[in-house]
């Protein structure tokens, strides 16, 4: 099959939980012998036409937060229209709005939904009307809608009456690692926190860095990632919130990523919102103790179920933490769940707590990290996943 990728910023992935999802199958598709092609933005992907048998075709875009999504994947969609693809599978809600022509030419159109876009704090007025609408165009237009997670999936059908069907990323523990990395930033194993992602809002990386310096674990707290252009004024405001034990790394990604989550004492994740975090993912693939904020999507990712789903076989911590996101129980403590710890959203002071328990835990946040691992490799699968994806293309 002739199967396009569209509407993410381009492969190979140099940063971005869509990009890396993209990359992940794609490489995939092509080993299987499909023919597949990525439309990348011009400034995001080297100039290779070709990346582990996946085509890259190089597209402008307009910079601003606003346009640059819209205007690339405008581009991508009247140049994958008229190509002959199979298959044309649109990334996300926003990116889904632009499957109007195909639709219309009655093209095979496949949408995966990676995350409620609406909800993150940098969109309001134009933009965050633009998202609802692709809510919509996500089912509307689509031959067959996914999602990253059964949270998504069961906020479609609670919203829309819509089934979507929800297929988990996979985790890749193997690979090599970057040797220097660590000293470059002058970090030695074990000595310190780990948090990864964009620098936005909905990260929560400032409570982050003021429950660090509350618990005095004696780490240091290492924020690998970046900012763009629109939230260059968030990333200064946490360098200045930041002491001098707070390392800003700025984008990692492959042997370098790889090296800092396993050189880390314990991978944190305080975000507000989610579609289904890889980079939870990544860190338990490597053997990492996780506390991640107690969020639906966060929980999904540390259990394999949605909250509302959970089996009867469940632990009591699986069942108080699904209770307390239900709305039933109030929130306290820690939740020991099978991928790793969880605290209270929002709450510097469950973090800070959280932070100095688990520093000085060496054998529990050792024993957790193994388990986790084994849990994920039964949960997560890279392969599986495609193997979904070609029923799906296969079937519509």
């Amino acid at each position: 099959m002739r199967i396009a990728f569209i509407g993410h910023k381009g492969t190979p992935a140099k940063y971005g939980g869509i990009e890396r999802w993209v990359e992940e199958v794609a490489v995939r598709l092509a080993e299987r012998g499909h023919k597949v092609t990525s439309f990348a933005r011009s400034h995001y992907s080297d100039s290779v036409k070709n990346y582990r048998g996946i085509e890259i075709v190089r597209l402008p875009s307009i910079r601003t937060k606003s346009l640059e999504n819209p205007t690339h994947t405008m581009l991508s969609t009247l140049c994958a229209t008229f190509r002959g693809f199979d298959v044309l599978h649109f990334q996300n809600v926003g990116p889904s709005v632009f499957a109007l022509l195909p639709w219309l030419l009655r093209r095979k159109i496949v949408v995966t939904v990676h995350a409620l876009d609406q909800r993150q704090a940098k969109w309001s007025g134009l933009g965050a009307k633009f998202l609802a609408i692709g809510e919509r165009t996500a089912y509307g237009f689509a031959s067959k809608t996914t999602s990253v997670s059964k949270t998504i999936a069961g906020y479609y059908r609670d919203s829309f009456r819509k089934t979507i069907v929800p297929l988990h990323p996979g985790i890749d523990p193997d690979g090599e690692i970057d040797e220097t990395v660590l000293g470059k930033f002058g970090l030695r194993p074990g000595g310190y926190v780990l948090s990864v992602g964009r620098i936005i809002r909905d990260k929560n990386f400032l409570n982050l860095i003021e429950a660090h310096r509350r618990a005095e674990t004696g780490l240091k707290l290492v924020i690998a990632g970046d900012a763009d252009e629109s939230e260059r004024e968030h990333l200064e405001s946490l360098r200045r919130a930041a002491g001098t034990d707070v390392v800003f790394t700025g984008f990692a990604y492959e042997k370098q990523l790889r090296a800092l989550y396993r050189g880390c004492k314990l991978y944190v994740h305080p975000s507000k919102q989610e579609g289904l975090s890889l980079s939870i993912l990544e860190a338990i693939a490597q053997s990492r103790c996780v506390l991640a904020s107690l969020t639906p999507e966060n929980f999904e990712a540390l259990t394999g179920e949605s909250f509302e789903a959970l089996a009867d076989s469940a632990s009591e911590d699986e069942k108080r933490a699904a209770a307390s996101l239900a709305g039933t129980l109030n929130l306290e403590g820690m939740f020991d769940l099978p991928g790793g710890f969880a605290f209270a959203p929002n709450d510097v002071d469950a973090l800070a707590s959280a932070l100095k328990i688990l520093s000085r835990a060496e054998t529990t946040v050792s024993e957790k990290g193994a388990s986790a691992k084994l849990f994920a490799l039964r949960t997560y699968s890279w392969d599986t996943l495609v193997d979904s994806l070609e029923q799906i293309y296969r079937s519509i």
